[in-house]
């Protein structure tokens, strides 16, 4: 422990990591004792923990965040990278402000590390939106303002390269993962988010590589486990749809053989309607009274002298 460690200097380092300061520490606590004879030592304790979290600087210009020259910071630019605070204390202390002294007091005691990982520019939330909305987030976008689908693939092959060895799917599910670290909050690291594994609503699309014959035995096995189930659901399936188009074709043929009573019952209608009217047509047929009789009586021939020769 540190209390215990015999050199001049020693203190039990806290490590945290941010992007822009008050930043909620993008990793978990990072406990190392850093102890040496010396204040250099010191520093190439403190850098040599420090350098897993540091990216590139990112320096502002004005109103505008541009990328130092240098892509890989070295151990002199420490101190724009990293801060201690004593537990306890409310004050930070920038490397620059670290002496022998102030070293002296450290031993035995809690010191949280503050390690930011584009620099100290990046004051304030506000200024990482900035600093991400310019340098972070792919400079080639579509119409839409969205991710291009060639910066999409780009990081589809990164995700592959880093969790091939680990993992296995489909494309489609790489590309969902990669969408969904590109469609993250911009104060989440895009870096962090690629190490680590796939989001826990993908998780089941992914299934880890067998490296062993007698996994890769397994493997095949419940492969065919699971696509004799799917296969058994799918017979479920057709089955239900079978006793859907029996119930169907019993119900069409009883409406069939309803709609054929009723024309036959029509049609009899029809043809006993037919003959009432033809037996009422003898019926009526015309006959010979008093009154017709004494009419004809009073009809004579008349000699048509109008028409006769001369």
């Amino acid at each position: 422990m540190a209390d215990e460690n015999e050199s001049k200097f020693c203190f039990l380092g806290h490590f945290l990591n941010r992007e822009f300061v008050g930043q909620k520490a993008l990793n978990d606590d990072n406990e190392k004792v850093i102890a040496g004879e010396s204040l250099e030592e010191i520093f190439d304790l403190l850098w040599a923990n420090s350098l897993q979290f540091i990216k590139r600087e990112a320096l502002l210009d004005g109103d505008s965040f541009t990328w130092a020259e240098s892509e890989q910071p070295t151990r002199n630019e420490i101190e724009k990278f990293v801060v201690l605070q004593p537990q306890g204390s409310k004050k930070i202390t920038p490397v620059s402000q670290v002496n022998v002294d102030f070293l002296r007091k450290l031993r035995g005691k809690h010191v949280t590390i503050f390690v930011y990982s584009f620099g100290k520019k990046i004051c304030n939330k506000a200024a990482h939106t900035k600093f991400s909305a310019q340098l972070l987030i792919p400079e080639k976008r579509d119409r839409a303002n969205a991710d291009s689908t060639v910066s999409l693939m780009e990081m589809v092959a990164k995700l592959k390269d880093i969790h091939g060895t680990h993992y296995s799917s489909n494309h489609s599910s790489w590309v969902m993962w990669a969408n969904y670290i590109q469609c993250a909050p911009a104060n989440e690291s895009r870096e962090r988010m690629m190490n680590e594994c796939p989001p826990a609503h993908l998780i089941l699309l992914f299934r880890s590589v067998a490296f062993s014959d007698n996994e890769r035995m397994q493997s095949a096995r419940n492969g065919l486990k699971i696509t004799d189930n799917m296969i058994d659901s799918f017979k479920g399936q057709v089955k239900l749809f079978r006793e859907d188009f029996e119930t169907m074709r019993q119900s069409t043929m009883r409406v069939m053989q309803l709609m054929e009573w009723r024309l036959k019952s029509l049609e009899e209608i029809i043809e006993s309607n037919q003959r009432l009217v033809a037996a009422m047509s003898d019926t009526l047929r015309p006959e010979e009274n008093e009154v017709s009789r004494s009419q004809d009586d009073l009809v004579i021939d008349c000699e048509d002298t109008d028409h006769m020769n001369n």
